[in-house]
């Protein structure tokens, strides 16, 4: 039965909970094309990576570059593909 069956026709805010092949598109759709290329953090304070010798000191500029992370073949299998089933819960 599907969801707007369930809930006799009506798209709601609580239906639309239910819609998780829905959910698993748009967190495609984001992986592919994400709203920022990269996301930029500031350190608060000083932090040591674990098991390395690096210490961010407070104040250091972080770049995290959110679209090679997305195309990353070790994290994403075939990640050039449009696979809405890589976010199944």
């Amino acid at each position: 039965k599907s969801v707007l069956e369930k809930h006799n026709g009506e798209l709601s805010y609580e239906s639309m909970f239910e819609m998780t092949y829905l959910d698993q598109v748009i967190m495609e759709t984001l992986r592919k094309t994400p709203a920022f290329a990269a996301i930029t953090r500031v350190s608060i304070e000083d932090f040591k990576v674990p098991d390395s010798n690096i210490t961010l000191e407070k104040g250091t500029h972080i770049y995290i570059p959110a679209v090679a992370i997305h195309y990353d073949p070790d994290i994403y299998d075939n990640p050039e593909e449009f696979r809405p089933e890589r976010f199944h819960p």
